[in-house]
């Protein structure tokens, strides 16, 4: 197979993690959950089989999130973080405007969003309120989910309890803003995926602890009405409704660019046995098509994505330039899914092309081979040559061992949605292998017109420690770094096992800086909206109601296609 891989050249660009040595201010270490005691315990038994193993902790070292946003409107862009119980979250603020440097302080405790005593996950943002300034919603894992208002003058106040949006304890992963039924006001999606993380038993066979997803409608003044089943939300293709699917990714979307947001949520299959192999399939990236007004059908299977896989990630852009929108979604990865006995029906993570009458094409990889365990994924131009490019990073920790397949993946675009590894890019910054990445996330930090990438690891793997190399090749540019850790020794009866006695540090926040410049033909653009600027605007100011299209002609001026949702009221 011929197999294709960018070579460093001129226009070769890299990436320099600045936070290594804890530099630049960063000083992020994730904090474990309180299920890790969990896993404590079995480690120090004598001996464990693979049928104890659905009884270990799932994400034990807990599932850090990251977002990238101005959250005090100075024009530079900051970063949010979030931690384990007993630690403070991170608002890192970006220095960059006052000093024209790249240098972060950690403010989240002056700001009031340091959430201290949640075992946090996710993180989202969006104008609830719409006076013009970011708000927050920070997620948790058997905790309540908080909001947190935006001042407009550097601090925060939590208003989880009067939105009515803290709800129970549910094991929350991502979430998402949008206007669901064009009143002008942000609703939101929750993804939610199986009550208690103390053990894997969900993951292993269908579970009525499986928590639906959430679909919340903005009341005005600050407070959300939950209409999951109202809106169709919960009727979930192919399950029935009392059981719910396993979700890691959630996204308000346009995706048939009709004018309204649909929802497309992502799916765990896990090691359920799918329908192919006599079980029921239920990891699917489920697509819910928007009637307009907050209504949704569920239409996964008329769309063509009822496509069994451990779908954990989720990002979108045009990727082959045919003005509809495509989907990037994270998976399992071929080199985790080789050794599992029960892996999907689909494990590579791959890009699914939107067509004109709404449905998808499966694209299959092209000439990458085979793909690594994924989790958090963004669709970037990472090299400016506007096509859209794909980064995703991931690690698992399945018990038994560590996933290490994914060194950072950035995948480049040739323009036609047929992608190839850079593996130049990442090569001299930080080792992702010994990273156990959970979440990812894109932005323009220091303000030269190329994107930078930050990531967040739950914990990490120290030099000392070997990777193992995956037993099969599998004819990919990544078969020479993908490898896994033994976390339990095999003993002399089959199916017994001991704990290595390897310990995994607390994980860390890598900020890795673009080397571009602004030689190459950019363009920012803003949205603003119309709230606040026209008498009877209501589309809120940080541009969740725009989908902007571009189109470079070298020589001549960008043409610029603005599409305005139904919520645009001028």
């Amino acid at each position: 197979m011929n197999q294709e891989l960018l070579t460093s050249d001129n226009n070769q660009i890299t990436f320099t993690d600045i936070a290594v040595e804890d530099d630049f201010g960063i000083t992020y270490r994730r904090t474990e959950s309180p299920r890790d005691a969990f896993f404590d315990l079995i480690k120090q038994q004598p001996i464990l089989t693979q049928e104890n193993g659905p009884l270990a902790p799932f994400k034990p070292r807990g599932a850090p999130g990251v977002a990238i946003f101005d959250y005090d409107g100075d024009s530079d862009l900051d970063l949010y973080v979030t931690n384990g119980p007993g630690t403070s979250n991170s608002l890192y603020a970006n220095q960059f405007q006052q000093t024209g440097q790249v240098h972060f302080i950690d403010i989240a405790s002056q700001a009031g969003v340091e959430a201290t005593t949640q075992d946090s996950s996710g993180v989202a943002y969006g104008d609830i309120d719409n006076d013009g300034d970011p708000d927050l919603l920070v997620l948790g894992t058997g905790m309540p989910n908080r909001l947190f208002e935006n001042q407009g003058d550097g601090t925060f106040i939590d208003i989880t309890e009067s939105s009515h949006i803290g709800g129970e304890d549910t094991y929350s992963t991502a979430a998402s803003f949008g206007d669901v039924n064009g009143d002008g006001l942000l609703d939101i999606v929750i993804a939610n995926s199986t009550q208690s993380w103390d053990d894997q038993i969900p993951f292993v066979t269908l579970s009525p602890r499986n928590e639906h997803n959430q679909l919340l409608l903005n009341q005005g003044n600050n407070t959300f009405l939950d209409v999951s089943d109202s809106s169709g939300l919960t009727n979930i293709s192919s399950l029935t409704s009392d059981i719910a699917t396993i979700t890691w990714a959630i996204a308000l979307v346009d995706y048939d660019l009709d004018g309204d947001l649909d929802i497309i949520h992502a799916d765990d299959q896990a090691a359920i046995p799918s329908k192919a192999k006599g079980g029921i399939d239920h990891g699917y990236l489920q697509v819910f098509n928007n009637d307009g007004t907050g209504t949704f059908t569920n239409v996964t299977k008329a769309v063509n994505l009822d496509v069994t896989g451990s779908w954990m990630g989720l990002t979108f852009g045009d990727f082959n330039t045919d003005g509809t929108l495509d989907i990037f979604a994270t998976n399992l990865g071929d080199y985790t899914g080789s050794i599992l006995p029960l892996a999907p029906d689909v494990v590579a993570s791959q890009w699914f092309l939107g067509q004109a009458d709404g449905t998808f094409l499966d694209a299959g990889l092209g000439n990458l081979g085979a793909t690594p365990f994924g989790w958090g994924a963004s669709a970037f131009d990472y090299d400016n040559d506007t096509d859209t490019d794909i980064v995703f990073h991931g690690g698992l920790d399945a018990a038994f061992y560590v996933d290490a397949s994914n060194p950072g993946v950035i995948l480049q675009n040739d323009g036609t949605a047929n992608f190839s590894y850079d593996l130049t890019a990442l090569a001299g910054s930080t080792d992702h292998s010994r990273r156990n990445v959970q979440g990812v996330a894109v932005g323009d930090l220091n303000q030269d017109g190329f994107p930078d990438i930050v990531s967040v690891s739950n914990f990490d793997t120290p030099e000392p420690i070997p990777i193992q190399p995956y037993p099969l090749p599998l004819n990919s540019p990544l078969d020479s770094l993908a490898g896994f850790i033994p976390t339990f020794f095999p003993t002399e009866n089959p199916g017994e096992f001991v704990w290595s006695g390897l310990e995994f540090p607390d994980g860390t926040l890598s900020v890795e800086l673009s080397s571009g410049d602004n030689g190459n033909h950019w363009v920012k653009v803003t949205p603003l909206g119309t709230f606040g600027l026209t008498e009877t605007g209501q589309v809120n100011r940080d541009g969740s109601s725009l989908f902007r299209n571009a189109k470079w002609i070298y020589g001549i001026s960008p043409k610029l296609k603005f599409y305005w949702r139904r919520n645009t009221v001028s």
